[in-house]
């Protein structure tokens, strides 16, 4: 069919990543276990005053939490952190290493994470996170508009 050629598929996965994604899985559950740390919350005052609109986030964001559970797997001996696959729309394989070697989390912690707030997007679904690879003049453009030879 001819609508999206892969060029290239980088594996980036090290000794010295591994051991990255091991000291964070040790401080995620340090955090988890810990009282003093604060525990990830969605903020209220992020809701509507409409009580519809309120019921209708709040099971947005059940579902989304279950949907997570359902595609994760538990750490052996490092309950309660778990781990999914998940996928990440890069533009060039520089924001690829940036990301493998600095993570998401420092971003992440910063934003409220719901309805369209900048922040990082990671989806189950590779043809999902494809979505965003692809820009043209600053902007996003979907895959099946980008033009021949854009690069994503």
């Amino acid at each position: 069919r001819d609508i999206l050629k892969v060029r290239n598929i980088y594996d980036l996965r090290n000794e010295s990543l591994q051991q990255m994604q091991d000291l964070a899985v040790q401080t995620l559950k340090a955090q988890a276990n810990s009282e003093d740390f604060p525990k990830p919350t969605w903020p209220d005052e992020a809701l509507a005053e409409d009580p519809v609109k309120n019921a209708l986030r709040k099971r947005d964001r059940e579902e989304a939490l279950w949907m997570l559970h359902q595609v994760s797997q538990k750490i052996p001996d490092k309950e309660p952190v778990r781990r999914a696959h998940v996928f990440h729309g890069c533009g060039d394989e520089s924001q690829l290493r940036s990301i493998s070697h600095s993570g998401f989390a420092a971003h992440v912690a910063n934003t409220s994470g719901w309805f369209g707030d900048p922040g990082i997007y990671l989806s189950t679904m590779a043809t999902y996170a494809l979505r965003y690879s692809f820009r043209r003049d600053g902007r996003f453009v979907e895959f099946w508009d980008a033009p021949p030879g854009t690069c994503g």
